[in-house]
């Protein structure tokens, strides 16, 4: 996949060994390495579950009858029930669902290219909610691959290609490459649920949680302060609950399971929700409603394949208001009240995305992000604009002035998109003295060496 690249028995004699290891390192990640992952963990369970098969496997028959008008918080309770269902690992990625609408499918993906810049903003601040979930971050930081700002990196770089590459072919060609990364990302997700599911439960709240390692947390105190004097509409959420370490509980209709159809939905729910909510403050100004509902049934079909039952699938409706309205549910009454409780776990896995993003796209920043993800949902951030720099100040009003403003004036979008992904491409070949760089930086956290929270950058 990878041109002109060595590796470390094919570098010269003069090479040393911390350029080896680099170009090892190079190597390994440029090459699909969340594919390799999956397909290790894969391999040691082969007799239990052959998911590199999940392609040939015929659908499971069921009668399933979806109720698309099933909206807002009635839509909350459906979503409640799949905490105990998991992924269906058996849906055939060879044969199209009986409802998709292929020329609808091109339009959202066509939606997803041309407003690319603002979207995968949009979905970059959508992990600040994701993780506030308390069951959020749980898989995450179980496997260990986003923990540092440079895993982060490696990480979320490898998953911004992967959308991308859904947005770029068709998914259901068994020869594009977005066929392939949906392919590798149902392996990954099958392997995590296995994995986390026969885990020994007391052993496994151990290995879900970052107490007692170095942890980046310097606003949480900040941040309190301002969510504190906001009251969301649902002051008792009951997804916080289900989504506690405390896995072994029983809902009313069974066992709570890890990546279930409740989680999923709720991840799929961060690449919609804001960018068909609030499309003018991600640079959204000039689409139609058919090219939302385009977008959403993109992800109606996205979410099929990764696995997620139409009665859980946050778009499978075909009345764009109720999937806006299902999003809005979801805001209202499970994000804000969930943002409340966010804990020094949340503070530094979002710290590490975005220092991880910002080595290839600058102008990302902690403060910055947090400030305009709360300026958009309209929950109060002054205590947090008191705390940053002047210099973060100005960042913050230029992402509001350049989304809001800027982004209508024609060029400057598609240049806007130009800039992404000549980002992209270059972080996707980087030097082998950058990436040292980059993987050998030590953050003032990783001085102190602190088991709970740490001060300064």
């Amino acid at each position: 996949m990878v041109v002109g690249l060595k590796t470390a028995a094919e570098t010269s004699d003069g090479a040393s060994l911390v350029e080896n290891e680099i170009i090892t390192e190079r190597f390994r990640y440029i090459n699909d390495e969340m594919k390799q992952i999956g397909t290790k963990e894969i391999n040691n369970d082969a007799k239990e579950n052959r998911m590199a098969d999940v392609t040939r496997q015929e659908p499971i028959q069921t009668e399933t009858v979806v109720d698309y008008g099933v909206c807002g918080e009635e839509f909350l309770q459906v979503l409640l029930e799949g905490a105990t269902v998991p992924l269906n690992t058996q849906v055939p990625m060879n044969s199209r669902p009986p409802w998709m609408d292929a020329e609808l499918m091109k339009k959202g993906r066509e939606f997803g290219m041309k407003y690319l810049f603002g979207i995968v903003y949009a979905q970059m601040l959508s992990l600040a909610i994701l993780f506030s979930f308390r069951g959020g971050l749980e898989p995450l930081i179980f496997t260990g691959k986003s923990g540092t700002p440079f895993t982060a990196f490696q990480r979320y770089l490898s998953t911004v290609f992967r959308v991308l590459s859904w947005y770029q072919s068709d998914v259901f060609d068994e020869d594009s490459e977005a066929h392939k990364n949906m392919a590798v990302v149902r392996n990954l997700h099958a392997s995590i649920s296995r994995r986390m599911n026969e885990a020994n439960r007391d052993d496994l709240k151990s290995k879900v949680t970052l107490e007692g390692k170095e942890i980046w947390c310097t606003h949480l105190e900040t941040l309190k302060k301002d969510l504190n004097e906001f009251k969301p509409d649902c002051l008792s959420c009951p997804f916080l609950e289900i989504s506690s370490l405390a896995r072994n509980d029983f809902t009313e209709s069974g066992k709570v399971v890890y990546v279930n159809q409740l989680d999923l939905s709720v991840t799929q729910f961060g690449f919609v929700a804001l960018g068909i909510l609030y499309p003018q403050q991600f640079g959204v100004h000039d689409a139609t409603e058919e090219d939302f509902r385009g977008f959403a049934h993109l992800w109606r079909c996205l979410g099929y394949l990764l696995g997620i039952e139409d009665r859980y699938n946050i778009c499978s409706s075909e009345d764009l208001e109720v999937t806006r309205a299902r999003c809005r549910a979801v805001i209202e009454k499970w994000a804000k009240p969930s943002l409340k409780e966010v804990t020094p776990d949340w503070e530094h896995m979002f710290r590490c995305v975005i220092e991880g993003i910002s080595y290839y796209v600058p102008g990302n920043n902690f403060s910055v992000a947090v400030a305009y993800l709360l300026w958009v949902l309209d929950i109060p951030y002054s205590n947090l604009l008191a705390k940053m720099t002047w210099m973060e100040r100005m960042l913050f009003h230029t992402h509001c002035f350049v989304l809001n403003y800027m982004m209508r004036i024609p060029g400057n979008l598609r240049f806007s998109n130009f800039l992404l992904n000549r980002s992209l491409r270059r972080a996707r070949n980087p030097s082998i003295e950058w990436l040292r760089e980059k993987r050998e930086k030590v953050y003032d956290y990783q001085k102190l060496g602190s088991p709970t929270v740490g001060t300064g950058s």
